[in-house]
């Protein structure tokens, strides 16, 4: 290939993986409040740790609903995930495992971001998996001090406050001994 054949598939090759990244970003609410620079202004609402997780309620993808403040005294694990993300798929049996092993004393959600490319319901039910699931939109997303980055793990201890916020894939034992800590 030529250096001008080189370049413009460069170019191209730039310019798909910008068009990705935009699709990918999280979805703005009209009337946003924005900086002169066009930034948005207070995109992350909350939830660092020892704070309180604003109360939240989100449809579940088997027809029931979610709501935070109904799990008010027990320790909630919400993963935020996305079907085309590798790290995230790779850790959602860790989720699932953990859910199947202490389903009763923990609350979990498998909660996918707004960038939703495929039928998420579809993909959860193809993966047997039995861990409550849905689909957030960017508000939600906000409350969580969703940074853009998935996936994303949110440790609520029984009290309330956040125990645990950070994105990037974590292993099951690292999972059990954080949920283990947001107990105490």
């Amino acid at each position: 290939m030529d250096k001008k054949g080189l370049v413009l598939w460069s170019v191209l090759l730039a310019l798909l993986i910008g068009v990705i990244v935009y699709v990918n970003l999280p979805a703005r609410d009209a009337g946003e409040n924005t900086s002169p620079a066009g930034e948005t202004a207070g995109l992350k609402e909350g939830a660092d740790v020892g704070e309180a997780l604003p109360d939240f309620t989100v449809d579940l993808l088997d027809g029931g609903v979610f709501r935070l403040s109904d799990c008010r005294g027990k320790t909630v694990v919400i993963n935020v995930w996305a079907t085309w993300c590798g790290p995230c798929v790779k850790e959602l049996p860790d989720f699932q495992k953990l859910y199947a092993e202490r389903g009763d004393g923990l609350v979990m959600l498998a909660l996918h971001a707004d960038t939703v490319t495929e039928d998420v319901s579809a993909y959860i039910k193809g993966t047997g998996f039995t861990l409550p699931a849905a689909v957030a939109d960017a508000a939600l997303l906000r409350k969580l001090g969703y940074i853009g980055a998935v996936p994303q793990t949110v440790i609520v201890g029984p009290n309330g406050a956040v125990a645990y916020n950070s994105p990037g894939a974590i292993d099951y034992e690292t999972l059990v001994m954080l949920v283990e800590k947001a107990k105490q």
